[in-house]
């Protein structure tokens, strides 16, 4: 293994092919099958670009974050009204989660 030097950052040791860029193609694969699993768990994803994908799950309990890719992932939805202080069915308990209605 080569040894790399203090003023040496990430991104020039991935851009010269140091030791990093094995790790990194490693994690992009790790990503790009997890994304591709909860694409066919819900294939309207498909439709959705991969930092959009990336950002509804990262954001998946913040519905108010969510909404904004709603007209990406359903037609003819360009938002969602959140009714506060309902739980939202099948949550775990003390979660509480605005009920969601569609807007044209």
């Amino acid at each position: 293994m080569r040894p790399t030097y203090p003023t040496k950052c990430a991104y020039v040791e991935l851009k010269s092919g140091g030791v990093l860029r094995p790790w990194a193609a490693v994690c992009e694969k790790a990503l790009a099958d997890y994304m591709e699993s909860k694409r066919r768990a819900f294939p309207r994803f498909y439709f959705v670009s991969t930092a959009d994908l990336l950002d509804i799950l990262s954001n998946g309990n913040n519905p108010v974050k969510v909404m904004g890719h709603m007209n990406k992932c359903f037609q003819a939805i360009e938002k969602l009204t959140l009714e506060e202080g309902t739980t939202a069915q099948g949550s775990r308990p003390n979660s509480t989660v605005g009920r969601c209605r569609s807007t044209l």
